[in-house]
């Protein structure tokens, strides 16, 4: 039996083909794509509470012991296709000067001589799937899960999708989706949503988290209702307490308008990748937690990620934190600033702040 979850894309989405290694953008939601998003989940639903992760992604996906537990159906999103900037520093100026044969060699030489690295580092445009109206089905096959595993994978698959996103830059704000509930969906059966009320502003989106949140640790046994904790020493990303989970203000660009996509300075784009952050005033250890350059060739993983819900008066990004090195953000510095004031992250659903 096919089971189904309808959801809107919400911000453009960045999705890649069959052939990443040679930047090859595609058409449809890949079932790779989206298995590796609910295995994400999945692991830090498991380490948050405690549980064998291995085990638990055993379970609900299967393994050579298991066997095939979770079907996964293709998504067809062709006619949502265009091309559209990329960032705010990677304009047609920044790729040209940067394609000389010195600059190159130094990209080359940042990349371990990975060329197509580079040919995605100088390219200022990519096909997105673009949001809109359309619903998107997301089609499952759950016959060979057991009872107590299938209210499991429900809570992971209602976490991915009020937490996370899809595709590339799906830590900052790409991807977003947003349930479109049916009396006959897979998230009904244990979860209510209501987006003229639950997406009326940043406090009905608050309180709505919560108790989805709720729902989920009753199944999982986290995240629970306490302080957020580092997560070392596995540094696999935990979600173990609601402590993590911030819900920010509507962003605005610089004339106090809500913010839209664009390659603009002041454009969404610039707002949630924090292109102008002065990261020198933090204090050692914090940067690292936006995911910032460390040393000359580690790009690390931002443990702090955020996607984007279409509230009545514009978009509210959400972020879910799990601390690599710090579990607070010192207050005054320019890193403090730009999550505290530009994106609103002013307290956590328990209601500490950063």
């Amino acid at each position: 039996m096919i089971q189904f979850v309808n959801v809107k894309l919400v911000t453009p989405a960045i999705c890649g083909g069959a052939k990443p290694r040679e930047l090859d953008e595609s058409h449809v939601l890949r079932p790779p794509e989206i298995r590796g998003m609910l295995r994400f989940w999945t692991r830090a639903l498991a380490n948050g509470a405690g549980l064998d992760m291995r085990q638990c992604e055993a379970e609900l996906f299967g393994s050579t012991n298991y066997g095939q537990k979770l079907g996964i159906l293709p998504v067809i999103m062709s006619n949502l296709k265009n091309e559209l900037e990329l960032f705010p520093h990677k304009t047609r100026d920044y790729v040209d000067n940067h394609r000389t044969e010195q600059m190159i060699q130094r990209l080359l030489q940042r990349y371990d001589n990975d060329s197509d690295r580079v040919s995605k580092d100088l390219r200022s445009k990519t096909e997105m799937i673009l949001a809109g109206d359309h619903i998107i089905s997301l089609r499952f096959r759950l016959d060979n899960l057991e009872k107590q595993w299938k209210d499991k994978f429900i809570a992971v698959l209602w976490t991915w999708l009020h937490l996370g996103a899809i595709g590339r830059r799906s830590r900052r704000g790409y991807g977003s989706l947003v349930w479109e509930p049916n009396k006959n969906d897979l998230l009904s059966e244990k979860f209510n949503f209501n987006s003229d009320l639950n997406l009326l502003d940043e406090s009905s989106l608050l309180e709505y988290l919560k108790s989805g949140l709720a729902i989920v640790e009753s199944i999982w046994g986290a995240p629970k209702n306490s302080t957020r904790k580092s997560s070392h020493p596995t540094g696999v990303f935990k979600l173990a307490a609601i402590d993590q989970v911030f819900v920010g203000h509507v962003l605005k660009d610089d004339a106090g308008n809500s913010a839209r996509y664009s390659a603009q300075p002041d454009g969404m784009q610039a707002i949630i990748h924090g292109m102008h952050v002065d990261t020198r005033s933090s204090i050692s250890g914090e940067k690292e937690e936006m995911g910032f350059v460390r040393g000359r060739n580690n790009k690390l993983s931002s443990p702090m990620l955020w996607r984007l819900f279409p509230c009545a008066m514009g978009f509210v990004p959400v972020m879910t934190w799990s601390p690599k090195n710090v579990i607070t953000i010192t207050s005054g510095t320019a890193m403090y600033t730009y999550l505290y004031n530009k994106l609103g992250f002013k307290k956590s659903l328990l209601g500490n702040t950063l």
